[in-house]
């Protein structure tokens, strides 16, 4: 029953997003460059049953069980360009609450999928060979890894 849920709810993601095209961002196609430049298989805006609900994940690496998130400077608020209590206008919240919310969903997806999540910033600098070597480094550890 779960497999049939997940895969129903996965079509009707794909049909919403065939109706109002791609959520995936300018930063996070060039991201998705250098995963693939390391020659690893991904799967972009992968589904994923989390407790009683269906997630969107940016990148699963089949291979590796690993999910890779690309966090958004503006819309995850990086602490390192934000103050705490930062208020933003659209999402109608402060920076300190979507971080909570942030970490709520990735505690759920490692303790309920078993995965290793790996979180990147857009504004961090990495390269292709640094991306491959981390992926490699946290294989199996099932915990999260902010870049």
């Amino acid at each position: 029953g779960e497999e049939i849920a997940l895969e129903k709810w996965a079509k009707k993601f794909e049909a919403n997003k065939k109706k109002l095209g791609s959520s995936i961002s300018n930063a996070s196609k060039e991201f998705s460059k250098k995963i693939k430049e390391c020659g690893i298989e991904f799967i972009p805006e992968y589904p994923v049953r989390v407790g009683n609900k269906g997630i969107i994940v940016d990148f699963y690496l089949p291979q590796s069980n690993i999910i890779i998130e690309f966090f958004g400077d503006y819309w995850h608020c990086n602490p390192k360009i934000y103050n705490s209590d930062y208020y933003h206008k659209i999402m109608k919240i402060t920076a300190s609450q979507k971080w909570e919310l942030d970490k709520k969903r990735i505690d759920s997806i490692i303790n309920l999928t078993k995965t290793s999540v790996l979180i990147f910033w857009e504004s961090s600098i990495v390269t292709p060979d640094e991306i491959l070597s981390l992926i490699n480094d946290i294989k199996g550890k099932n915990s999260l890894f902010v870049i």
